[in-house]
């Protein structure tokens, strides 16, 4: 077989979004029981598109968009519940800087200022709290995908979700470039393993942005989901 003809064969059955990973997770057994969702913000539709029958854990600092969160599971049908609060690695009160978009809706809430001024929409003083302690007051029925979204403050998400972490079977968080191998390390250390790169975002040509979808690694045994475990098949390969 020659190259042209391994191009010629090849179809994109899959494409690096959210949405077509966890479609493909479930088609390869990786349980979830419960979604644990932090930083919501108006909502995340891959999650309840994908999940729409498990129980969400709904966790957002601003008060402001409680309705509009509310609104939103309760029109899909997605069975949820929304703490009002910033997960961290300590107990206390942050104070977040939001951002408005062109149309002045306000997009992102975190710990550092806009670089624009001009999107700078004030400041808010939000409870903060670690993960695991917000489910030490919960029954969530586990394994939970876990995703992690806070606009730089994923590192502390994680230290205050050591317990959590545990009782994952998923781990979906988002980083820049700069610091995916910081926030890779502690999932690592932790027993996962890198399933997919998705959502990539481009800024001046260069890559800015992505998420990274990890699975705990026993279950990649488990689930006899190991890259070339029986080889390499060429009819398994694409490539974009």
């Amino acid at each position: 077989m020659t190259w042209r003809d391994l191009f010629q064969r090849q179809t994109l059955k899959r494409h690096p979004t959210k949405r077509d990973a966890f479609r493909v997770l479930k088609e390869k057994g990786v349980p979830v029981k419960s979604v644990i969702d932090v930083g919501v913000l108006h909502g995340t539709p891959d999650l309840m598109w994908g999940y729409p029958d498990v129980p969400h854990l709904l966790i957002e600092p601003v008060a402001d968009f409680a309705s509009i969160i509310t609104s939103r599971y309760e029109a899909a049908g997605v069975p949820h519940q929304l703490i009002l609060a910033a997960a961290s690695d300590t107990k206390g009160e942050l104070t977040l800087h939001l951002k408005k978009d062109e149309a002045a809706d306000i997009t992102h809430a975190r710990e550092t200022a806009p670089a624009d001024a001009s999107a700078d929409a004030g400041t808010v003083k939000v409870t903060a709290r670690p993960l695991d302690d917000m489910l030490a007051d919960l029954t969530l029925p586990t394994p939970h995908l876990l995703k992690i979204d806070v606009d730089g403050a994923e590192l502390q998400v994680l230290k205050g979700a050591e317990k959590a972490l545990e009782s994952c079977s998923i781990v979906c968080i988002e980083t820049g470039v700069s610091n995916l191998f910081k926030r890779s390390v502690p999932l690592v250390s932790a027993g996962f393993g890198l399933f997919d790169i998705v959502d990539l975002c481009y800024y001046d040509d260069r890559l800015a942005q992505v998420d990274l979808i990890f699975i705990r690694k026993q279950l990649i045994a488990d689930l006899g989901i190991e890259l070339f475990k029986d080889g390499f098949d060429d009819t398994l390969w694409q490539s974009l």
